[in-house]
């Protein structure tokens, strides 16, 4: 697995100011996977893709408001998990499994490229962390912020 390099003052910003990715109109879409369609946002051109998941019950606007250093270094992706936010309903219950591989279908339908370096925030920690480990190939990183372990 490849692994990324991020300046140590940019790590530390994007993990004190997690809430605050701004997304200009436009930077926005919904892209199938498997019948239903997933709500994302993308901001910035270049560098590495920084794909953020939240809590339990939010979804993408959790994090908007603005961090325009990390989108100067990276191309910063938000979206909503199925049934949440803009986000389409899937059909039948989720696991944490269905919802990366969700995620990794919608990265790819959206020609977002890897590896990522993927941000979860409690739940959606978890659901990072299972992505990192169906797609370790496509993962450069990962940032967990008040996540559970796996044995919780």
């Amino acid at each position: 697995m490849k692994k990324a390099v991020i300046q140590l003052p940019l790590l530390l910003g994007l993990m004190w100011v997690l809430p605050l990715v701004a997304f200009a109109k436009g930077d926005c879409a919904k892209v199938d996977v498997d019948g239903h369609r997933l709500y994302f946002c993308k901001s910035g051109n270049r560098g590495p893709v920084v794909v953020f998941d939240a809590g339990l019950k939010d979804f993408s606007k959790s994090w908007s408001a603005g961090v325009p250093k990390l989108r100067q270094h990276a191309q910063v992706v938000v979206y909503d998990r199925a049934g949440l936010g803009k986000s389409d309903n899937a059909a039948g219950p989720r696991t944490s499994d269905d919802i990366a591989e969700d995620l990794y279908k919608m990265l790819k339908r959206a020609k977002l490229p890897g590896p990522y370096i993927l941000v979860g925030h409690d739940f959606g920690g978890w659901n990072m962390r299972v992505f990192a480990t169906k797609y370790p190939s496509d993962v450069s990183g990962l940032v967990l912020v008040s996540s559970p372990l796996e044995d919780f």
